[in-house]
């Protein structure tokens, strides 16, 4: 029906496994479509599409791993893909499919990556993942979303300090269990802090943080306040001016409040959103739309 749309340049497919059987199911213009939505794939399937669609510039809402892996083995055999693909929001559902995805796919021109998880994410992830973001070399945007727990913070720290050119953040997690330490430790938001001789992410513009927040307000303010306020020169400490703070804080016992951030609001004015919800938005607030 569309193999005659010549205009055709974005599909949405509400979350179907076009690549199932390698040979898909649609007849399109494939090689002229630039975006793709809301689609099941595994390893196979994301390889078969990217070889269909060499112009592809964004992927938003793929989900790798729900009911769709097929081992990559003998009969499936799959070298590195490299592909010039600019934003990707992906979801991976299994242990293994985020695995397929970082060993396979090699993605140098992402500007926008958005990585979500179904499970804990562990020393072995931050490996596979900080040797994937680090090859984009022109990535500006990411987001983080793991559904179950959260991650050690020195995993957060190694991470964050493979990708200094990072210029919008957002992290966001779900609930943890009692006793679990925080993501976001004294050593987490001290490193962020500019007055630091070798801070985290230097050219941060943007910071968006959702979930289960508990952190020491005293101190993230002072990290806020780093990164706004110039020295006598004119110049800030290192770094550039943070633009906009967005924290939706979960409701719960563990979490800081609002007003916990009460002096925020005069450093920021209203760059800042910070609000209490009682579930985890389903986008991302700060960041809606793919770049």
């Amino acid at each position: 029906m569309f193999s005659g749309a010549h205009r055709l340049r974005h599909v949405t497919f509400g979350l179907i496994n076009v690549f199932g059987d390698i040979v898909p199911r649609y007849e399109l213009s494939w090689s002229q479509i630039q975006q793709i939505d809301h689609l099941l794939v595994d390893a196979q399937g994301l390889a078969e599409l990217m070889a269909r669609c060499p112009n592809l510039l964004r992927c938003d809402s793929l989900s790798m791993g729900l009911g769709t892996d097929r081992d990559l083995g003998i009969n499936h055999p799959l070298g590195v893909i490299s592909h010039g693909l600019l934003a990707l929001d992906i979801f991976f559902h299994t242990n293994h499919s985020d695995d397929n995805f970082f060993d396979h796919f090699h993605l140098p021109s992402l500007r926008d990556v958005r990585l979500k998880w179904q499970r804990w994410w562990g020393a072995h992830t931050l490996a596979k993942a900080t040797s994937f973001l680090s090859k984009s070399f022109t990535l500006q945007r990411l987001v983080l979303r793991l559904t179950s727990g959260s991650m050690p913070a020195s995993n957060m720290r190694a991470l964050l300090r493979a990708l200094p050119a990072l210029e919008e953040f957002e992290y966001c997690h779900g609930k943890t269990l009692i006793g679990t330490p925080t993501v976001y430790s004294k050593e987490l938001i001290a490193e962020l802090t500019l007055t630091t001789p070798t801070p985290l992410l230097p050219n941060l513009r943007v910071l968006s943080l959702i979930g289960m927040l508990d952190m020491d307000p005293i101190a993230f303010t002072a990290m806020v306040r780093s990164r706004v306020v110039e020295k006598e020169n004119g110049r800030l400490y290192s770094g550039v001016i943070l633009q906009s703070l967005h924290m939706h804080i979960l409701d719960n016992p563990r979490s800081l409040t609002v007003e916990d951030l009460e002096e925020i609001r005069p450093i920021l004015g209203n760059r800042a959103d910070i609000r209490t919800v009682i579930r985890i938005p389903v986008r991302s607030p700060a960041f809606p739309e793919l770049l």
